[in-house]
């Protein structure tokens, strides 16, 4: 009996380790497959702990029909969302974050589900106002300009999406037409059509030229060019005339000096309809319609969780959001990515279920072998 009874205790202790190994294993397994990093994250171009660093794009697109004039604000401290009826303006804001920055630690295949996404923008300037987001359908460049009349654009507009092809002045081609010096660029078929039949840029999306008429010229340096009627009343102008004449036969773009910096423009570098603030750029949906905080100056959240579903879940192109103010009069100027307080910089709160792999087969042998074991120990 002693004997007896001593097997059976010394029996019991050990499938009571056997059983605490088997618990160890299988906790190991459940750990393994649980850990991974948190499931929120706050993008932003901003590194501080508690942020994950993200380049992130804004622009302000803005176009003036009284003065004629348009502008890119890529590089400047604010981005701006706003109409004013009275100088008749149009200002559309930009924002975009790289989504690759999101975290995929170990385990982690990609984002199952986004709980909540929520786009911030600190507005800096006084005043209540009303605005929305929407989400852009087409990629665009930010640029670095800081909106000044007179700078050399390299990003998106109010016309057009991303930079162009720049031609700097000095690099022209030369060409002697009967006695006096021409200058011209080849290879501009794209535009040459609508070019050489003129038309208002504004209202007749195929006459948006790589040079424009009127003040429209940014695309040549901000300077006023008109069109001579052939190559013969291009070169009778003078030297430093600000006049140009393209030749759809021989597909070069003439102008009279070589001291002015052309951007021409394909088709696929011009917004679809109008610009960002048509519907043809822009998902037609708004989310969702943000009252100005209190005090007026402060943080607007925006709710873009459907947004970033999109993105995210359903594998949509990620060009960012077009932030409109809906007051009917007024501008709103909003802290950018370029801001000296970098704790204003644009953020994305992304509250994610990440999707993990499953146990590997070595964990799940581990759980499988000590199964074994204890029902060999209790036989």
């Amino acid at each position: 009996m002693q004997k007896s009874s001593f097997r059976e205790s010394n029996g019991n202790e050990r499938r009571l380790v056997m059983r605490k190994h088997m618990f160890g294993v299988v906790v190991m397994v459940v750990a393994l497959a649980a850990a991974a990093q948190a499931d929120t994250f706050t993008l932003k171009e901003h590194v501080e702990v508690g942020y994950t660093y993200s380049e992130t794009a804004d622009v302000t697109c803005e176009w003036s029909s009284k003065a004629d004039k348009e502008y890119n604000k890529g590089g400047a401290p604010t981005i701006s969302a706003g109409v004013f009826t009275g100088t008749s303006y149009y200002r559309v804001a930009l924002v975009s974050f790289d989504l690759d920055a999101i975290p995929m630690g170990p385990g982690i295949t990609g984002v199952k589900s986004v709980n909540s996404a929520t786009l911030r923008v600190y507005q800096t300037s006084s005043g209540a106002s009303s605005k929305a987001v929407q989400k852009m359908l087409e990629s665009w460049e930010e640029g670095t300009s800081s909106g000044a009349w007179g700078a050399t654009f390299d990003g998106a507009s109010h016309y057009v999406r991303n930079a162009g092809t720049l031609t700097p002045k000095g690099n022209l081609t030369s060409y002697n037409h009967d006695g006096t010096t021409v200058y011209y660029i080849g290879g501009v078929t794209s535009l040459g059509d609508d070019q050489t039949e003129g038309g208002d840029a504004n209202s007749d999306p195929t006459k948006r030229h790589y040079i424009r008429e009127g003040n429209r010229n940014w695309e040549m340096y901000n300077r006023k060019f008109s069109r001579a009627a052939d190559l013969d009343a291009l070169a009778a102008a003078g030297a430093s005339s600000d006049t140009y004449y393209y030749d759809d036969a021989a597909d070069r773009l003439y102008v009279r000096r070589n001291s002015v910096n052309v951007r021409w423009f394909e088709e696929d570098d011009l917004w679809a309809n109008y610009g960002p603030k048509e519907s043809a750029s822009v998902d037609p949906t708004m989310y969702p319609d943000i009252t100005s905080p209190n005090p007026a100056t402060g943080w607007y959240d925006f709710d873009v969780t459907d947004i970033a579903e999109d993105w995210l879940i359903d594998g949509d192109p990620n060009y960012g959001v077009r932030l409109v103010r809906n007051t009917a009069y007024g501008s709103s100027d909003l802290a950018s990515s370029e801001h000296a307080d970098s704790t204003l910089h644009p953020e994305l709160v992304l509250d994610l279920e990440m999707a993990r792999l499953v146990p590997e087969p070595a964990g799940l042998g581990l759980v499988g072998l000590a199964l074994l074991a204890l029902k060999r120990r209790r036989r």
